[in-house]
């Protein structure tokens, strides 16, 4: 059975940029080689979604808002550590209010081809030089020297940017979980 992986459609409260479009969907889609505007993708979606009473019209409709993106969103990062690599996973968004609303299937189910243990923190002793921990690999920078890291690679196949990605996981609190990968990354 697969394991559900909720996708959020907007920032959450407490982000610089809370309520705007995250292009999430669209940015999995992406990676995955479906046209989000074609008809053929509307079939999908209503295929998926049979018989369940959700919106998939409205939502085809919403994708892109504007917005139209050709970035690709290759895996995710979730607290924990309940995956490994070959679990199956159904990839939805909620139909309206998050936790008050269906969820609409988006994608049919994947196979996760990577999983990889993830850990972003500051030093205790210098406030100032930030740990990531990505596999079995560790790096330590300096607020300058991060963006000459490995991690904005990782925020931009996550789908955000560098300070994005920080304000998403509340940066300088510690985060640790792991990178969910439905395309093969390399981060060594």
């Amino acid at each position: 059975m697969a394991k559900v992986i909720t996708f959020s459609r907007q920032f959450p409260k407490g982000h610089p940029k809370a309520g705007q479009n995250t292009l999430f969907v669209e940015q999995v889609l992406n990676a995955l080689g479906y046209d989000y505007h074609s008809g053929e993708y509307l079939s999908l979606l209503q295929e998926l979604n049979n018989p369940k009473k959700v919106d998939v019209i409205g939502f085809y409709f919403g994708l892109g808002m504007g917005d139209d993106t050709t970035n690709e969103k290759l895996h995710t990062i979730r607290s924990g550590n309940r995956w490994k690599a070959g679990d199956k996973a159904s990839l939805r968004v909620w139909s309206g209010t998050p936790y008050n609303s269906p969820q609409i299937i988006f994608a049919p189910e994947l196979e996760m081809k990577q999983v990889i243990p993830f850990c972003i923190h500051h030093d205790i002793v210098d406030p100032d030089t930030m740990w990531v921990d990505i596999g079995t690999k560790y790096w330590h920078r300096t607020d300058v020297e991060i963006e000459k890291s490995i991690l904005p690679t990782v925020c931009k196949n996550d789908g955000l940017s560098l300070q994005d990605f920080l304000n998403w996981f509340k940066y300088p609190k510690p985060f640790q979980g792991q990178i969910l990968c439905w395309k093969e990354v390399y981060y060594g």
